[in-house]
């Protein structure tokens, strides 16, 4: 079933990490035990108790290692407390953080013969995309909102490569950058294992990228039609799911009017930290988490969440689809975007349905990603009829709405005044060939003529220009007039202009 590298996939929510437990247990000695790298201590606590109980495994078979003194010390026979390295002798699982197995200090754990641990297979939960796997990608990710780094990318970044994996890692991105050679790094921790790796992921940008990487794909099988069945994610759908909304939605702290134990959204708090700090009324207290930070959570099981999904900066989108460039997959820009909100979307939503006993969760998104996203893929319904309940704050969609009228026509006056500073670029060549004279005009056949007969050509050099932009550079107009000794034929003049 397994070779040296493996990415495990299956919707979220579809019990992934039970069933490898489950498999892999009955080969986990206590010579050579598993490594099971996990979000956070909290989820550690939960697996260890949940499979501990489940599959009828001695709780001193389990050890919680990587955590010094300062973290919340963990209980009963999870860890030792002295000495937090130190593996227990019947200890056939281990835990730790994804952090400690991507600075490669699992390698530090020691047995009670106080030598190194020889692990017989690792596995990485809730893996999301490049997270632990390209440390260079992985930063320019992490940090490409934040100015700081900005202002000094290069030092910052080796710097942030080293502090995050390795000083190895952190020798290749020199080394890279000395040979000007532009190709991304994997992780030393991987590279270097000398037992297999299994990453477990319910995303399917994350298991397209494994491959490329060698990791071979075993899918969970599961029996979709009972799990999901009559599972239904209301969605409200929206182009005015943007900035406009999130600003109107903090400014009046209409998050705390809706009846929902739980926000999932990328753009709320951080509005309310900033706002806390110099008005603690102004607090939100409605639960709110990041679509990161709430992977692999099991703390809403049976609550009532709200997902909200809207626009991340291209530029991340970007950084993915090079990645997979320069691997040799010329994945498009457009396939990167609806994978990556499928992605997205499949985290939020399992985690309240599927194995996790939901059968109904809500989502607000923008119309754009939800047409972006094959729903096809999912085996629950999406009921699109559904409209969201503004609890009372229904004002806060008008304001919405006329506030994204206004920035389309700031927008609007902007494009055509760019356009109009693009003309005066492109066309300031006519300016030392014509000049304005309110009582003159010039034919356009002599005009063209002129044009053709000196060589001068249009930006595009493939012919001459045309009247109509020659007068829209000078802002005169073109007309049919009689001139004078001539009784009937008009003629098509460029009036307020002559020759220099």
């Amino acid at each position: 079933m397994f070779t040296n590298r493996n990415v495990v996939t299956g919707l979220e929510g579809c019990g992934k990490s039970s069933q490898i437990f489950q498999y892999l247990s009955q080969v986990a000695t206590r010579e050579r035990p598993i490594l099971f790298s996990v979000k956070n201590y909290k989820l550690m606590q939960e697996q260890v108790s949940n499979w501990s109980s489940r599959f009828c495994i001695p709780i001193d078979e389990f050890a919680i290692c990587g955590f010094n003194l300062s973290y919340e010390p963990a209980k009963e026979a999870y860890t030792n407390k002295e000495i937090p390295f130190e593996v227990g002798k019947n200890v056939r699982f281990i835990f730790t953080s994804q952090a400690i197995v991507q600075r490669n200090r699992h390698t530090h754990f020691i047995n009670t013969d106080n030598k190194p641990v020889e692990y017989s297979h690792i596995v990485v939960d809730e893996f999301d995309f490049t997270s632990g796997i390209v440390p260079a990608l992985d930063y320019e990710l992490a940090n490409m909102r934040n100015d700081d780094i900005k202002q000094n990318t290069e030092k910052q970044k080796l710097r942030w490569i080293a502090d995050n994996y390795t000083a190895i890692d952190m020798n290749l991105a020199i080394i890279k950058k000395m040979k000007h050679d532009n190709s991304f790094s994997i992780a030393h921790w991987i590279e270097s294992s000398k037992c297999p790796i299994t990453f477990l992921t319910s995303e399917v940008l994350a298991t397209r990228f494994l491959k490329l990487l060698s990791f071979k794909e075993l899918v969970v099988k599961q029996d979709t039609a009972s799990i999901y069945k009559d599972c239904v994610v209301n969605t409200w759908s929206s182009e005015y799911i943007g900035r406009n909304f999130f600003n109107k939605m903090n400014q009046y702290v209409g998050w705390n009017k809706l009846s929902y134990d739980l926000v999932i959204s990328d753009c709320v708090n951080s509005y309310y930290e900033r706002k806390n700090i110099e008005d603690e009324t102004n607090g939100l207290d409605i639960a709110v988490v990041s679509h990161t930070a709430i992977r692999g959570s099991n703390d809403w099981i049976d609550k009532k969440i709200l997902t909200v999904l809207s626009h991340i900066p291209k530029q991340a989108l970007t950084e993915i689809r090079d990645t997979f460039h320069c691997f040799n997959d010329n994945i498009t820009y457009e396939e990167v975007e609806s994978l990556f909100y499928r992605d997205r979307l499949c985290q939020a939503i399992g985690r309240v349905i599927g194995n996790r006993g939901g059968k109904e969760t809500d989502i607000v998104i923008h119309k754009d990603i939800l047409n972006a996203i094959d729903k096809n893929s999912f085996p629950y319904t999406f009921n699109t009829d559904w409209e969201f309940n503004f609890e009372g704050f229904d004002f806060i969609l008008e304001k919405v709405i006329q506030a994204e009228q206004n920035r389309k026509e700031r927008q609007k006056i902007k494009t055509a005044k760019a356009s109009q500073i693009n003309k005066i670029q492109t066309y300031s060549y006519l300016d030392s060939i014509f000049i304005k004279a309110p009582n003159n005009y010039i034919p356009v056949a002599d005009i063209k003529e002129y044009l053709v007969r000196n060589n001068i050509l249009d930006d595009t050099g493939k012919g001459t220009i045309s009247a109509t932009k020659i007068a829209e550079f000078f802002g005169v107009e073109i007309a049919n007039i009689k001139p004078l000794g001539r009784k009937s034929k008009t003629v098509r003049v460029i009036k307020g202009i002559t020759y220099r």
